[in-house]
């Protein structure tokens, strides 16, 4: 196996282990008596959407099988994880919307809300930042000029200053995003599937950068 096809299969059970981690909070929620809902939603892949004030929805549809995982073992460990995050703030920054589980196929589809990118980023183990493009550099991101628009146009030359008050998603992971405003620039390779969505695979190596209309 080569170190590339290594790294890939990393990536991979990462990506399972955290989708897991976050189901398996819903199912401990479900346990104690506090489940909120089933899912609605018509589009059933896995997404994280960001929202104008900041605010991260995450969709999971995932397999879940007692043959595969222990839900018991992970239900333990979420709740903690859970209690622990939510209790170093004065109000709850992470909560479950809805769950809904099918016992034939042996799947879940849920839904989280996070109060921002950086809980969602903190709960999950990820870099996930929305902000101004301005506010995205004074924290550090790396904002590379190779971006490439969604008609394969360049950035003009003056893009720092035409684009500092508008807003970008930076990412590392290797998931659908949905953004608020229309993607107008991207990282090379992302796959802009829509006008507001975007496909991270694992051909993006590290973190990428949406550049948005507004």
């Amino acid at each position: 196996m080569t170190f590339i096809s290594e790294k890939r299969n990393m990536i991979k059970r990462n990506m399972i282990k955290r989708n897991i981690v976050k189901m398996a909070a819903v199912m401990c929620i479900a346990v104690i008596g506090v489940l909120m809902g089933a899912c609605g939603k018509a589009d059933d892949t896995t997404r994280v959407e960001v929202s104008k004030n900041g605010a991260v929805k995450n969709y999971i549809c995932e397999s879940f099988s007692e043959p595969n995982y222990d839900v018991n073992e992970l239900t333990e460990m979420v709740n903690t994880k859970v209690s622990d995050y939510n209790s170093e703030y004065l109000t709850t920054k992470v909560t479950v919307d809805s769950i809904k589980y099918d016992e034939e196929k042996k799947t879940i589809k849920l839904v989280m809300n996070y109060e921002s990118a950086v809980d969602y980023a903190g709960f999950n183990g990820v870099s996930l930042f929305y902000g101004t493009l301005s506010e995205a550099q004074e924290k550090g991101y790396e904002i590379s000029a190779d971006m490439v628009g969604t008609g394969d146009n360049k950035l003009p030359d003056d893009w720092k200053e035409q684009y500092a008050d508008k807003h970008v998603v930076v990412c590392d992971e290797k998931v659908k995003i949905k953004t608020p405003y229309k993607i107008e620039y991207a990282t090379q390779g992302v796959n802009v599937s829509g006008k507001k969505e975007a496909v991270l695979s694992d051909e993006n190596e590290g973190a990428i950068v949406l550049l948005l209309s507004k």
